[in-house]
């Protein structure tokens, strides 16, 4: 009974942990330059998301450890394995060349975080959704309503916003760039809304828009 209960507690946490992370994911920029620009460590403050991720890995982990519903239907699934070689991969070659000095520790430890924390984000959520029907429910609120706000701040800067506007919140060319133009013109300011540059902002619509296709073509089946 008390093993039932710690289970369905490190499920919710975790579930909870994930759901966090992708509301703010869409407003990660912004909140650590602005908290960064207060409180200073602003490097540390990137972090956040990282930190809570290893959180969420543990929980995941004691699952496949001692659960065996969760064992049948993520740990014996093909992809399952593929992106533990892709792991292996990434910590073998890194390794080797940190050993043979082709590259710093700081600069090994900044590669793995970026290669490996979206899978192993995707195998958490994969965990967490194999046992709790949260996230399926969830998953279109949790990834529409943050692209709202950043799609009608994106607007708003467009339309009313001076361009240096986002100094007053910590920008600058030791952190993030307040604006950026096209070709240099400051006739043709490129918007970024709550990301990182106006690239990152277009890759990031991609999700909230196919979201919307999937939701409208299961709205026309139905």
């Amino acid at each position: 009974m008390k093993r039932s209960a710690l289970k369905y507690g490190i499920l919710s946490v975790t579930a909870g942990i994930i759901t966090f992370v992708l509301l703010l994911m869409p407003f990660h920029a912004f909140l650590t330059v602005w908290l960064g620009s207060n409180f200073g460590h602003y490097t540390a403050i990137r972090l956040w998301k990282e930190g809570l991720l290893m959180i969420a890995s543990l929980g995941a982990l004691y699952l496949l450890l001692f659960d065996k519903k969760t064992r049948l239907n993520t740990l014996y699934h093909e992809l399952t394995w593929l992106i533990v070689a892709y792991f292996a991969v990434q910590l073998i070659w890194g390794g080797w060349a940190w050993h043979h000095h082709s590259v710093t520790a700081k600069a090994l430890g900044y590669g793995l975080i970026v290669n490996l924390r979206f899978l192993l984000f995707f195998l958490c959520a994969w965990v967490i959704g194999s046992r709790t029907k949260r996230l399926a429910e969830q998953w279109s609120k949790v990834l529409l309503w943050p692209a709202v706000i950043v799609i009608a701040f994106a607007l708003v800067q467009e339309a009313f916003l001076p361009p240096r506007f986002l100094e007053h919140f910590g920008y600058s060319m030791y952190t993030i760039l307040p604006f950026q133009y096209v070709n240099n013109n400051p006739s043709l300011l490129r918007v970024q809304s709550t990301l990182r540059g106006a690239n990152p902002l277009g890759a990031y619509l991609i999700v909230p828009i196919s979201g919307l296709v999937v939701l409208m073509s299961v709205g026309k089946r139905n």
